[in-house]
């Protein structure tokens, strides 16, 4: 019902065959829906090591919309159920902290690491 791509400039850790993507500058979500859906997004984010202090903050959004917001400190997060149109749609996550470590020109912020990211709880959208 729906495809996702993480469009990240930061190479992903391969973990046990599984691909896990550090965040610092806001990355790229891209959805490909065939319907129009409503769908309940969960990720597991763990702090990163450039992040000295907790919580973290997350933000969801699209066109520059905040769609979802929240705080994590070590665990699973449940985003609010969101809407998906019909078609391929970009959103951007970001992440930041209250105190980060200065990193050396050039280096990537390491703030958090998006282990898992689901779209579940999928209910069809009325065609308009």
């Amino acid at each position: 019902m729906c495809g996702t791509l993480i469009d990240s400039f930061q190479e992903p850790d391969y973990e046990n065959g599984k691909a896990r993507y550090w965040l610092g500058p806001p990355t790229r979500m891209r959805f490909l829906a065939l319907r129009a859906i409503a769908a309940k997004i969960m990720m597991r984010l763990e702090p990163g090591p450039d992040a000295k202090a907790l919580p973290i903050r997350f933000s969801l959004s699209r066109d520059h919309e905040n769609v979802a917001q929240g705080l994590f400190f070590d665990k699973t997060v449940e985003v609010r159920r969101i809407e998906i149109p019909r078609a391929l749609s970009d959103f951007e996550l970001s992440v930041s902290a209250e105190s980060v470590e200065v990193r050396a020109a050039g280096l990537p912020l390491h703030v958090a690491k998006l282990d898992d990211f689901q779209v579940g709880d999928v209910e069809l959208m009325p065609e308009r």
